[in-house]
């Protein structure tokens, strides 16, 4: 239960940093969009990235990765990460019976 609610925490904390980006982004006048999962993972390493969605794209669940993976990770990364830090901090709670 510990380990549900460490990482929801730091779902949440990486929900924050995301939102200080996006408010940067609005101060700098180059916010055309939110930022989405797939650009925050272009940051780290691109050529991997790319392999990656090569491999998708050639395996069985290529119609999987395209119709379902595809469109959840163009929803902006603060809801995501928002939306998975609440759902692990909820369920890993201590219940009382």
């Amino acid at each position: 239960m510990i380990i549900g609610r460490i990482c929801g925490y730091i779902f949440m904390g990486l929900m924050i940093m995301v939102l200080g980006a996006e408010g940067l982004r609005i101060l700098e006048g180059r916010a055309s969009s939110w930022i989405t999962v797939p650009e925050i993972f272009e940051l780290f390493s691109s050529d991997q990235i790319g392999q990656l969605s090569e491999k998708m794209e050639k395996s069985y669940l290529s119609g999987f990765w395209q119709d379902i993976l595809t469109p959840l990770l163009n929803i902006p990364a603060a809801l995501i990460f928002l939306f998975l830090g609440l759902a692990l901090i909820i369920m890993s709670r201590n219940r009382l019976y």
